[in-house]
This record gives structure tokens, C-alpha cells and sequence, in this order.
């Protein structure tokens, strides 16, 4: 604040202040933060008494009365939307088998034996409900897309928010359960599929028979963002590389869109505003075939604010329309200030308009303006998603920028060649000849990633803090245009920051001294065990998918674990204990062939650590500080086998086992399971991902 008063006695204004900017910033940090700030996180209390008191302070001494009024009311409707948001979404628990009717969507993949859908204009016992996210275990394919199905099963409700991440496809696709049957049980009662169902079918069978299904699939994506056609070992090279963006829509899309749209107008001699309705009309149905994904919305809505600026003769100012678009989606959907997808979007072309034009500046002095332009509109962009990277990928392509100098110059030709070549051949079938040319262009993007696809040119990132990629967005606004000082204030306060925003890295990369505890959380009913003990050694027993495990250790407070013990052996994948930096891998019998694996008999007793642990048939027996674990493995047991865990006393006994009856464990001080059941303590499905804390006796939710 001393900074700001410094620069206020040299200039009056301090801050081009934007109501719409401001307001959108307020509304979006009080959607952020209120649910961690309620359920005690001290990072964000902090991180929002920071903001009240410090940015209070700056408009009452600089008597801005209004604006600090009108930024408390945003943020005050922020805090009940969020609450409005979360109650639209909630759903009833149906603990007993529900009689469904549900209609199979586009969103179908197949995968070894099991389909997987989203299944759209659900009933549930004769009532209207949402969405639910089902897999079907199926000898052959003999059901398709638009089939209206019917089934009894057992529903579980979808959870939003899991260890303090938001699970962003759910609550775009208004998925309010999730839940499997086997296609014996399924009855097919029905056939409807909706236009834009038919529409989007027609095209992806176009491309693929025309494409190949690899191309075919590419194009798809880039087409309509829908990825789960695509192969594993193609996404992960997109990833990889650093180029995934290509294949969501967003605002790469929309304006190579409206700049294609514009040269075919002006050719035809359409000016003014029929060439706005026009341009309207066709990016509003392009949206409704991609299902108004949040960055097409943004997109869309920026194109037309622009597209109105041009026809009216109004200066565009690109803060405030990106502020506009956020306002409105967050307006219609409020969870979507948890949607990263969302954040990212903005992000991104926040960080184009504050620092692009500095890099672009700077660049031009020893480079070409258009090859200065190009490589600072990538540079920013990559800066503006690097904090979001590193919370979905956890790892950052280093020469991510250079491969996008690359491809977006082909992209820039292949996309609206693609759109052109779509409509061609479906209304002349023998301009299919197009396609194929789409495929050389899809082919060598591949081949180009390929090569940038290596791990040698990543670095390994860690989630950051909410104050720290808070921090990261200030400088990024302090360095631009929109803070209005003399060269030598701006300096300091860029100086001020970047150290601030360092500093804070810093201590958020700092080792924390985790208490003793056991944690028990859960993707897909394959369960992760995070036990520590009081020398703040940590080990886990199975693991889940790289991201969901770097989750439960995030969310714990735990750095590094010191061993991996497989007692489910099939969830341990090479990738996620490379990722743990490869502590000791303990397996039963036999091994994985990982190096450094250590092997143990059942019944014999071990040590890692401070930790004493035996496989058993029955499961694993784990002891450390003077406290007494048992994991019931996953499989088939006998009467005896069952009744000799219910006859030992342990401290605790963990299980996710559906058809175990957890209320035998009698000698148990505390019973952990997936399921509720009658002697259970703590379930997932009834109190979600949890800790128990070892100093003060008490479970505590981590979602």
C-alpha cells in the first residue's frame, strides 16, 4: 500500500480501473473461496482478509466509496450463488436397488469389457433426476447411441468436490449419480436421439470412414471438444507436448471461426450488422452441437462483443469483454468458478492482454513484429495456464511455446479446411477427397508432437497454493498497462511481487511436518492409504491413478512417502511410482518386475521405517505407534477366514469390500469401509474421503 500512495502523489490515476474487470474479479474470488473459508482452511481465510483490509484500506483513503461498495455487493452475491449453485446440484440419496429409464447419449465408449455413458432425461422411481454416469459390463455391442434404457441398480451420488478438487466433466455434463449393471439386467424399452445428437453422429461417422479412426477421432476432438474417442497414446502425446489445447474448443477455435466467417462475408459483399447476425447465428449453433462448454461460451461471447464494437463504432476494450463473458456463464452456472477448464480459459487470455504486449515490445527490438507477436502470444498464453498445469498435469513441456509456433500457423490453415470440408462432403459425397488432405495435416501435427513429446524436455511441477497463484496473477496485472505509474513505481511494484510471489513459492514448497494420521480416500473404489506417524514418516498402502494419489498427499500435507505397500497389486502402475519419486515398493508373493521392488512371504514380519507390517491371507497388518492397522484385501474370503480378522483386536480395520458385513468387527476400536453399514465408523460413501488425526482422536473430511 505505501507503494500506491507513492505512486498516487505522482499520478492521479493509479489503477484504469474497470467496473466490469472488478467486479468480475470479485464475484469470481468470492465463488472461489467461500467454501474453503467455511470449512476452516486457513490458507484462504488468510488469502481473503489479505484482500478485504488491504484493497478496503486503498478506496476508502482514496475515497472511493462507490467502487468499494459496488465490489461488496458482487462479492456478497458471489457468497450466496455459490450456496445457490450447490443446492441446484444436490440429489437424493437412494440407499435401496431404484427402478432407472435413462437415454444412452453420444458420450459412449467402449473399453475391454465394459461400455461406458452418460445417460441423459434420467427417471429414477418414476421421478425426473439428473444425469447419471453409467458402465455397463457387456458381452457384445447391442445397444447404441439414443437406445432408452431401463434397469434396477444401486445409484451412489457424485461427488462434486473430492480432496479440495472439483470434478469439472460431472457438473458439465449434470451428472448427479454414478453407477454399473450388467446388460442382462438392461432392458431396452426405446429409441431417441436428439438433433444435435444425429448431427454430431452423422459428422463422426463421416470423418472416420473417411479419416481413419485415429485422424478421424483427432478431428472430432478439434471439432467438438469430445476427446474419449481418441487413442490413450495419442492424448498422452497432445499432453505431453503441450498442444492438448487443439483439441478442446476454445478460443483458438471460435476466432479462427469468425476470422473465416468474415473473409467469406466480405467477399460477398455482407457488411454491418447482417454480417453480425449472420456470424452470431452460426457461432450460436456451433456452440449448441459442442454442448456450451464454458470456453466456447467465453469465446463466443468475446467474438460478438468484438464483432459489435467493429459494426457500431465503438472503442473494444478486451478486459471488460472477457470480464462480460465471465459474469454471464458464472451467472448461469456458478460452479464453474471451480471448473478448471474455465479458470484456465480466462486465464490464458487474461495473461495475453496484461503481459503480450510487454514480450511483444521487448521481442521487437531484435526480431521481425509478426515473429515477435507470434512468440509472445505463446509465451503469455503458456504463463497464464501454468498454474493450472501443474494442478491437472504436473508437469510443464518446457518447449511447449516453440511447438505452438509451429502448429498454430498449420492449425491456423487445417481448422477452417476442416469445417469447409465436413459441410462439402456431406452434401457432395465425392468431396470427401478433403478429408484426406485434413488427415496429412492431423498426421504431421502428430508426427511434430512426437518429437516435442519427450520426457527430457519436462519439468516436474507441484499444485500451487490458492495465495501463490494469486499472487502470480497480481504481478501479471502489476507489469501491464492497467497500473498507471512512472517506469521507476512500476519497476518497484513488478520487483515487489515477483520476490512476494517467490517467496511464497517457496514456503509452499517447503517440507511440512504432517501429523500421525490415517487417511482413506477412494477413486473408483480403489482405496489409498496414507498412514504417518509421529517421526513424520509417511508410506502408502495401494495407489490410484499419478493425479488422484499426488491428491490424497497434497491434501494431507505430505511431501514424500517412504514406501509403497501393494496389497492390491493391480492398482500399482510404473507411472504413478515414478511419480513418487520411487519409494520402496513392499508386494506379497511376487513381484512387478519394478527395480527395487522388495518382495515378502505371507506371515512374515517386516520393517520400513518406524512402521512393522506382516501380509497375511486375509489382508495387511501394519503397526506403528502403538497403533494396530488392518486392510482387508480385496478379494474373496472364507466364513473362517472372516471370523479370525473379527476375533483379533486392532485399532482399526479397513475395508472396501461390498458384501462385508462390518459390523462382525466387534473388537475393533474403529471400522473404515466404502460402504456404510451398521458397525461402520467412517465410509466414503457416507462421510467421504477422510483422516483421522492420531494426536486428538477425530476424523476430519478432506473434501
Amino acid at each position: 500500500m505505501l507503494f500506491f500512495f507513492y505512486m498516487e502523489k505522482a499520478n492521479k490515476k493509479v489503477i484504469n480501473f474497470r467496473p466490469i474487470f472488478f467486479c468480475f474479479v470479485s464475484l469470481l474470488f468470492a465463488l472461489t473461496t467461500i467454501r474453503y473459508v467455511l470449512a476452516g482452511d486457513a490458507s484462504y481465510i488468510v488469502l481473503d482478509c489479505i484482500v478485504f483490509f488491504g484493497g478496503g484500506l486503498y478506496f476508502l483513503l482514496r475515497q472511493k466509496f462507490a467502487i468499494l461498495l459496488l465490489l461488496l455487493c458482487s462479492f456478497t452475491f458471489g457468497v450466496g450463488w455459490h450456496f445457490v449453485g450447490i443446492a441446484t446440484f444436490n440429489t437424493h440419496n437412494y440407499t435401496d436397488a431404484c427402478q432407472v429409464v435413462g437415454r444412452i447419449s453420444d458420450d459412449l465408449t467402449f473399453k475391454d469389457e465394459y461400455a461406458y455413458t452418460t445417460l441423459k432425461d434420467v427417471k429414477i422411481n418414476g421421478k425426473n433426476e439428473k444425469n447419471i454416469s453409467l458402465s455397463i459390463y457387456y458381452d457384445g455391442q447391442d445397444f447404441a447411441i439414443g437406445d432408452v434404457i431401463s434397469f434396477v441398480g444401486y445409484l451412489k451420488q457424485a461427488k462434486l468436490f473430492e480432496l479440495g478438487s472439483f470434478n469439472s466433466s460431472y457438473y458439465r455434463s449434470r451428472i448427479g449419480y454414478t453407477g454399473s449393471v450388467n446388460f442382462d439386467d438392461v432392458f431396452i424399452i426405446n429409441h431417441r436421439t436428439t438433433f444435435a445428437e444425429k448431427i454430431r453422429m452423422i459428422i463422426k461417422d463421416t470423418l472416420y470412414q473417411k479419416m481413419g479412426k485415429e485422424n478421424g477421432s483427432v478431428a472430432y476432438a478439434v471439432l467438438f471438444g469430445d476427446k474419449s474417442g481418441i487413442d490413450a497414446e495419442v492424448k498422452g502425446t497432445y499432453k505431453t507436448a503441450g498442444i492438448v489445447h487443439i483439441l478442446a474448443v476454445s478460443g483458438l477455435h471460435v476466432s479462427l471461426l469468425l476470422a473465416f466467417l468474415g473473409f467469406v462475408l466480405k467477399k460477398c459483399k455482407v457488411k454491418g450488422w447482417l454480417n453480425l447476425l449472420i456470424c452470431g447465428i452460426i457461432l450460436l449453433i456451433y456452440a449448441y452441437l459442442c454442448g456450451f462448454s464454458p470456453s466456447i461460451v467465453r469465446a463466443g461471447i468475446m467474438g460478438m462483443v468484438l464483432l459489435f464494437a467493429l459494426v457500431s463504432g465503438k472503442w473494444y476494450d478486451g478486459l471488460n469483454s472477457l470480464s462480460l463473458a465471465g459474469i454471464l456463464i458464472l451467472l448461469f452456472n456458478s460452479l464453474s468458478a471451480h471448473d478448471v477448464g474455465f479458470l484456465m480459459s480466462f486465464a490464458c487470455v487474461f495473461a495475453i492482454f496484461t503481459i503480450y504486449p510487454i514480450i511483444s515490445k521487448w521481442l521487437g527490438k531484435f526480431l521481425p513484429k509478426r515473429f515477435a507477436d507470434a512468440i509472445a502470444i505463446s509465451i503469455s498464453a503458456e504463463l497464464g495456464i501454468l498454474p493450472f498445469l501443474a494442478k491437472i498435469f504436473s508437469s510443464f513441456n518446457v518447449l511447449s511455446f516453440v511447438l505452438n509456433l509451429i502448429v498454430l500457423p498449420i492449425f491456423g490453415v487445417l481448422y477452417p479446411l476442416l469445417l469447409v470440408s465436413v459441410i462439402l462432403t456431406l452434401v457432395f459425397g465425392f468431396m470427401g477427397f478433403l478429408l484426406n488432405v485434413c488427415g496429412f495435416g492431423f498426421t504431421a501435427i502428430y508426427k511434430i508432437a512426437n518429437v516435442f513429446a519427450n520426457p527430457l524436455f519436462l519439468i516436474e511441477l507441484s499444485p500451487l497454493k490458492i495465495y501463490v497463484t494469486s499472487a502470480f496473477f497480481v504481478l501479471l496485472f502489476v507489469a501491464s498497462r492497467y497500473l498507471m505509474t512512472s517506469k521507476k513505481a512500476k519497476l518497484i511494484c513488478v520487483a515487489t511481487m515477483l520476490a512476494l510471489t517467490c517467496g511464497l513459492w517457496g514456503i509452499s514448497l517447503a517440507p511440512i511436518s504432517a501429523d500421525a494420521s490415517i487417511s482413506f480416500c477412494t477413486k473408483y473404489q480403489n482405496n489409498v492409504i496414507l498412514l504417518t506417524n509421529k517421526h513424520k514418516e509417511s508410506v502408502i498402502i495401494n495407489l490410484s491413478n499419478k493425479n488422484f494419489t499426488r491428491q490424497v498427499l497434497f491434501a494431507n500435507g505430505v511431501s514424500k512417502v517412504i514406501a509403497v505397500f501393494g496389497l492390491d497389486s493391480s492398482s500399482i502402475t510404473e507411472q504413478t511410482w515414478e511419480a513418487l519419486k520411487k519409494p520402496t515398493l513392499i508386494l506379497n508373493g511376487s513381484g512387478l518386475g519394478f527395480d527395487g521392488e522388495v518382495v515378502f512371504e505371507t506371515n512374515i514380519v517386516g520393517n520400513v521405517g518406524h512402521f512393522s507390517f506382516s501380509f497375511m491371507q486375509t489382508g495387511l497388518q501394519i503397526t506403528f505407534d502403538d497403533t494396530k492397522v488392518f486392510v482387508l484385501a480385496n478379494k474373496s474370503l472364507t466364513t473362517s477366514q472372516m471370523n479370525s480378522i473379527a476375533s483379533r483386536s486392532y485399532d482399526f480395520v479397513i475395508s472396501n469390500k461390498k458384501n462385508v458385513k462390518t459390523e462382525m468387527f466387534s473388537g475393533a476400536t474403529n471400522v473404515v469401509s466404502y460402504y456404510q453399514s451398521a458397525g461402520t465408523d467412517w465410509s466414503y460413501l457416507k462421510n467421504g474421503n477422510g483422516t483421522y488425526n492420531l494426536g486428538n482422536k477425530k476424523w476430519r473430511c478432506l473434501d
